[in-house]
């Protein structure tokens, strides 16, 4: 059995990789971590797939603070969206990619694409990051991973906070990631396989 891990970045994944090394797959440029533009089913038939997903304001401010957004952009091949737009600037200032205002890497569509995938052949744990200092346990049982694994798990608290930026960037922030922002504020700290759907008008209340 094949072990997946997936997110958008800045979730926690650095830290669950670390944790597991190479009892979970996670090489990041492959096809399987893109929902929305590619036939991901394949490779992961009778897999155990985690995605990790965070509030979205603070994944992008993460990405920025690890000067993630220059050219070419490491994100955009990760999640197989963005790419060509935000390879024309050599570096992006954390106000300009907002003013783009509509988001260029989709993130919405790459979480809520593998949310309401109905046709699986593999199971899915959907894990928040808020809640990783107990839910490690959920992901190791889910990975069929013995629980000494779990206990040696160590939360990385984010060194950046959206709270924490000017109500001018606050504001993009919200008309960029607001409905998915929306969605991770619903979202139970662990869902498996889910089977309704998100993002969706009258589906997601």
């Amino acid at each position: 059995m094949k072990r997946y891990l997936i997110s958008l970045g800045g979730s926690g994944t650095g830290s669950i990789q670390t944790l597991l090394g190479d009892k979970v797959n996670y090489p990041p440029t492959l096809p399987y971590n893109n929902a929305h533009e590619r036939d991901f089913t394949k490779p992961l038939k009778g897999s155990k797939v985690v995605y990790l997903i965070a509030n979205p304001y603070d994944i992008i401010l993460s990405h920025f603070r690890r000067d993630f957004l220059k050219s070419p952009y490491e994100g955009a091949q990760l999640l197989g969206s963005g790419k060509e737009l935000l390879s024309k600037k050599r570096r992006w200032l954390l106000e300009d990619f907002l003013d783009l205002k509509k988001d260029p890497m989709k993130f919405k569509e790459h979480f809520c694409g593998w949310f309401n995938h109905k046709e699986r052949n593999y199971d899915i744990l959907f894990a928040k990051y808020d809640y990783l200092n107990k839910s490690i346990f959920d992901i190791c049982t889910f990975y069929n991973i013995g629980e000494e694994v779990a206990k040696s798990y160590t939360f990385r608290k984010r060194n950046v906070s959206y709270l924490n930026q000017s109500k001018e960037i606050q504001e993009k922030l919200q008309n960029m990631y607001g409905d998915l922002f929306e969605i991770y504020q619903n979202l139970e700290p662990i869902i498996i396989n889910p089977s309704h759907n998100i993002g969706e008008k009258n589906n997601d209340k």
